[in-house]
């Protein structure tokens, strides 16, 4: 079982899903999603084994604390690039003009996760990982095989979007070169589920990065 939602002052992307074994993943972290959490597990009748990251932007990690505080210790797996987000990283991105709204609302929540991350590999569970510089050094792609679905974090989104490459730590050339590096990868008929907006698909999506 698989749910898209959405959550957060940003309203951020993230999805809950089953991997067998009485086990599900969340994949990205806003914040306030707590009772969601709780409620998809109590239907799936399944513990919550692990948080998947695709990068380390305040908005997909805001709610690691009061997941920690709710449940426990987590695994939450992150690109070692990404760390500097769970420090000082997201602190350089509050003083963009864009953002200055946002630091006073993301601080207290950035500063309740006491985890320590785990490092990515090739496989994750049941998922690829698909390395993706460009919006930030360590953003990834989460690819599940099984049931076709990328999950493209900040990465692609859904009408030829692509992630912001004017922040801190961000590429436009590696972004660039992450998009066709994708596209070289997945099929068509790939569903895509960004970190904000509406799926898409690999093949709808590679008609607007000739």
């Amino acid at each position: 079982m698989t749910r898209f939602l959405a959550g957060g002052l940003l309203g951020t992307r993230y999805t809950l899903t089953t991997i067998g074994d009485g086990a599900s993943v969340l994949i990205d972290a806003p914040e306030g999603i707590v009772s969601e959490v709780k409620e998809f597990l109590r239907e799936t009748d399944t513990g919550l084994e692990a948080i998947l990251l695709t990068h380390g932007h305040f908005d997909h990690i805001a709610g690691l604390g009061e997941l920690e505080r709710e449940f426990g210790p987590l695994d939450v797996y992150l690109d070692q690039r990404d760390e500097v987000f769970l420090t000082r990283g997201n602190e350089k991105i509050f003083s963009l003009p864009s953002f200055y709204g946002a630091k006073e609302y993301y601080t207290d929540k950035l500063s309740l996760f006491s985890g320590k991350t785990k490092r990515l590999e090739g496989k994750l569970f049941s998922f690829s990982v698909i390395h993706t510089p460009g919006h930030t050094p360590g953003s990834v792609v989460y690819y599940d095989e099984k049931n076709s679905i990328a999950y493209t974090g900040d990465t692609i989104f859904q009408g030829g979007g692509i992630g912001r490459t004017d922040m801190t730590y961000s590429s436009f050339s590696d972004e660039i070169t992450s998009i066709r590096n994708i596209f070289s990868i997945l099929g068509d008929d790939v569903m895509i589920v960004p970190g904000h907006g509406n799926n898409s698909t690999i093949g709808e999506e590679r008609k607007y990065h000739n």
